[in-house]
């Protein structure tokens, strides 16, 4: 009985673990020392990006991507524009198989215990004891580029990365747009306007 409630607790710990990790998405961002962001007023963006490798096609998720991308960008004052463009944004997707381990530690019973081990009561102590448990998942990134067009450099990168384990290109929309959100929060440019929320093309 004491084994299957230590298994039960240890179980319901897990699963909480995994079920909000699934939903946390981690962001990161780097910027070019010395950069003066607020040179820029312009952008558009690479073609074909990352996310399409192949020039003329657009698919589904980096038309997803470029309305997220381009709503976080106009409402920090940027204007989407293919007439000489001060940045150009380029995207990227990449998913990978992870490997994810926890250990989880149970104190010993000690000589006085009571309860379901208080048949050892006054004879002597038992000894502790670990869990581990290891999962494989699938983590996805996202790199946003922003490059200034008249020097050819990268003045910026932001990487979300995220458990997408089971999820398919719809599931992973309201997921991404977050992401993209989120990324955009480590850009040094300020908003000067509310973002008007995303709509998906699926």
């Amino acid at each position: 009985m004491r084994t299957k409630l230590i298994k039960s607790l240890f179980s319901t710990a897990v699963a909480y673990t995994l079920l909000t990790g699934c939903a946390s998405i981690d962001v990161s961002a780097v910027a070019r020392p010395g950069t003066d962001f607020s040179k820029y007023h312009t952008y558009s963006y690479f073609s074909p990006l990352g996310t399409d490798k192949k020039q003329g096609t657009e698919s589904i998720l980096t038309s997803n991507l470029k309305e997220y991308v381009n709503r976080e960008m106009q409402a920090r004052g940027f204007t989407l524009t293919n007439t000489k463009p001060q940045l150009l944004v380029n995207l990227n997707t990449n998913i990978t198989q992870e490997t994810y381990e926890t250990t989880s530690f149970f104190p010993a019973p000690t000589y006085g215990v009571s309860g379901y081990y208080g048949y050892r009561y006054g004879l002597y102590d038992g000894f502790g004891g670990a869990y581990t448990t290891i999962r494989n998942y699938d983590n996805g990134t996202l790199n946003i580029d922003l490059v200034d067009t008249s020097a050819n450099q990268l003045i910026w990168e932001g990487v979300a990365q995220a458990d997408v384990t089971g999820q398919n290109l719809s599931s992973l929309l309201p997921l991404i747009d977050q992401a993209v959100a989120k990324t955009f929060t480590k850009l040094p440019t300020p908003i000067t306007s509310p973002a008007a929320p995303a709509k998906s093309a699926q």
